[in-house]
């Protein structure tokens, strides 16, 4: 049995581990939750039968979890996983981990370079059909990988699946870029299926980003994510 905590248990993101440890209860239990709302707190209380409570230290004084799930704005991560890796406690991190290269730095170097257990929910990558497609390029039968398109996710996401299927790590990138903007009929949304039929203006972004000699291209339209 696995215990874990959630920081942020209010989130639309965290409700996805509410419901894992609620669908399989004989592997998962979550052992409390931050929620700072103590009305909102009440409610996930009665819902997902957990503890709530107002603060992380509160949280840690009545709970010994064996990682803490953290899904808050992205804004304030940074601070709870400095904070929980000096406390040597292991963390699974909503994207992304910090909104600019001077943190995502300072996290390297005050948690990764110290041995602090940190996880980034980067999941597309172990979506099966992109497995597939990684496998077909690690057993070599498409020779040496020099260009990938991607379109299958937005920003960071994307760009993970392109650096994996270029094999690239930190090297340095030439990127040109350009959004076109056009009208579409709106689709799904978080909330399920549209309630009438709309049209917006989605901004399709298009780049290339060379990282000399293997090309990534990403294209990408708003409202791609739940479109049929």
């Amino acid at each position: 049995m696995i215990s874990f905590s959630i920081i942020g248990g209010a989130s639309f993101r965290a409700q996805y581990y509410l419901r894992i440890a609620q669908a399989l209860p004989e592997q998962f239990r979550v052992c409390g939750m931050v929620v700072r709302d103590e009305d909102k707190g009440n409610l996930l209380e009665k819902k997902w039968n957990v503890s709530t409570y107002r603060n992380m230290a509160q949280l840690l004084e009545n709970e010994n979890p064996d990682f803490v799930v953290v899904s808050v704005s992205g804004s304030a991560i940074p601070d709870y996983l400095l904070q929980l890796g000096e406390l040597g406690i292991p963390v699974l991190a909503e994207t992304p981990p910090a909104q600019s290269l001077a943190d995502l730095v300072t996290l390297h170097e005050k948690l990764t370079c110290r041995g602090a257990k940190v996880q980034v929910a980067e999941q597309y990558h172990l979506h099966p059909i992109q497995q597939a497609r990684l496998s077909l390029i690690d057993s070599g039968r498409l020779g040496n990988v020099t260009q990938a398109m991607v379109s299958i996710s937005h920003f960071y996401h994307g760009v993970s699946l392109m650096r994996k299927m270029l094999g690239i790590g930190f090297e340095d990138a030439s990127i040109r870029g350009m959004r076109f903007e056009a009208p579409i009929v709106a689709g799904p949304d978080r909330s399920g299926p549209p309630k009438e039929e709309k049209t917006i203006l989605a901004e399709r972004d298009l780049a290339w980003l060379d990282f000399d000699g293997r090309l990534g291209i990403y294209d990408f339209t708003k409202d791609q994510h739940r479109s049929w």
